[in-house]
């Protein structure tokens, strides 16, 4: 019965019904036992309170995310145990607008994990890592990069996770220094681990952040390209984080070179993909991009103002006012 839970909650995530989720959760930690099954069935507790911080986040219930994700912290027997919930976590802080509370919490976990990144003289590192990323890059060609065998590494997945995290604060608030340590380390991480499987993430990165900051527009478009080809080999197996990237490519990287209303269908595509998969706190992350994309490609107003309505109702849905607030003047802009 407590794995029929924990499946019906599974179907009710992929169908973006969060509440009903919580309810099947909450049941199996009920038919567990709330305290006792941290002592007798530890690996099945764990997994309930994971999965239900997760979704107590997605329904903006975060003051109980916060007390789930506590027991999860109080009761692992290790980092491996409790790295999801710190992501919630930094999340929750996110959304509440605590962003020097969520880059602190950011970098104390990747002490956690024996990576620590710094806390003064970012700049200085930034520098280093770039040199070792130009210096991995310019010796790798396209087909040796696209040769390399994919390494499977939970460490490195997990390393990858917080790297993303660091990033999309370091983006919320304007630390470029932490946005570009970040995507370059994501970039050095093939270097010194192997292709992992998101690694079309770090070349996309390196595209963006990096090439594109620097106005190389050419090598930026190269990379973008490359990270396509890349993606396209993990469409199945995680398709979701391919329509983030193709998000990214369509939003940031392609109009450098080509008109922004050709890409307008595929990044559409791309959000509703994300939409399809679940991946709500993303897709609201990246709203202002894909709003950004529709007003330079020439939509009508009212169609850009029907879509910035929609994602605005998301926000106050889901509780994510730092979004909103992000978006809200876009959306002033358009009414006047």
């Amino acid at each position: 019965l407590v794995d029929l839970n924990y499946q019906a909650a599974e179907l009710a995530a992929r169908r973006t019904a969060f509440f009903s989720a919580i309810e099947y959760l909450q049941m199996g930690i009920l038919l567990l036992g709330v305290e006792a099954g941290w002592m007798n069935q530890f690996d099945r507790t764990l997994k309930f309170h994971v999965a239900l911080a997760r979704m107590q986040y997605c329904c903006g219930l975060l003051d109980e995310c916060w007390d789930t994700s506590e027991a999860v912290i109080q009761n692992g027997k290790c980092f491996a145990d409790k790295s999801r919930v710190y992501r919630t976590r930094i999340l929750c802080l996110m959304h509440n607008n605590l962003l020097s509370d969520g880059l602190n919490l950011t970098l104390d976990v990747f002490h956690f994990m024996g990576e620590p990144m710094p806390r003064r003289f970012v700049m200085f590192h930034v520098v280093r890592e770039f040199l070792k990323a130009r210096k991995f890059l310019n010796r790798t060609s396209d087909e040796g990069l696209l040769a390399l065998p994919v390494v499977h590494d939970e460490n490195i997945e997990t390393q990858f996770d917080f790297l993303q995290q660091l990033a999309e604060i370091g983006f919320l608030m304007s630390r470029v220094d932490y946005l570009l340590l970040s995507s370059l380390r994501c970039v050095t991480l093939i270097a010194e681990k192997g292709k992992y499987p998101r690694s079309f993430v770090a070349t996309q990165l390196w595209a963006w952040a990096v090439k594109g900051q620097m106005c190389e527009f050419d090598e930026a478009m190269h990379y973008g390209m490359l990270s396509n080809t890349l993606a396209e080999r993990q469409k199945d197996s995680i398709p979701g984080v391919v329509a983030r990237m193709f998000a990214h490519f369509y939003s940031y990287v392609h109009h450098w070179k080509r008109p922004p209303r050709e890409s307008l269908r595929a990044n559409s595509d791309a959000f509703q993909t994300m939409w399809n998969h679940g991946d709500v706190d993303t897709v609201l992350l990246e709203a202002v991009m894909y709003l950004n994309h529709l007003f330079a490609a020439g939509e009508p107003l009212q169609k850009v103002l029907a879509v910035c309505e929609r994602y605005s109702e998301a926000f106050v849905d889901y509780q994510q006012m730092t979004h909103w607030h992000i978006c809200s003047s876009q959306h002033q802009a358009i009414l006047n």
